[in-house]
């Protein structure tokens, strides 16, 4: 495993490169659902009545958080995409994080 040494003195050079390696690193965790198989639930989604609780789902090579929902009879799982916008110091604002995650719904792929 790729590990970071952040704990050292003189100023450690944060910058695109070292974050970009953080992501990197923690998409490992991808690989894990394979081994369960593809649309497979890996934790929780327990379902109470007509309500499927918080879990983690694996879906096409990502594992995802799985937003507690209702469900129908014909209730379809989507990945929602939500855009994280920030103000740059140019003025500008940018899309600076995307979260995605699984839940019940409706969305032209299900």
């Amino acid at each position: 495993m790729n590990k970071t040494n952040f704990v050292q003195t003189g100023g450690f050079p944060l910058n695109t490169e070292r974050l970009e390696e953080l992501e990197k690193a923690y998409s490992i965790f991808n690989a894990y659902g394979a081994l369960a198989g593809d649309l497979t639930i890996i934790s929780g989604c327990v379902t109470t009545g007509s309500n499927v609780s918080d879990g983690y789902v694996y879906i096409s090579g990502e594992l995802f958080p799985f937003r507690a929902a209702a469900v129908t009879p014909t209730s379809t799982v989507i990945i929602v995409e939500q855009k994280i916008n920030r103000p740059f110091e140019s003025s500008e604002i940018k899309t600076v994080h995307t979260l995605r995650y699984a839940t019940f719904g409706t969305a032209e792929t299900s």
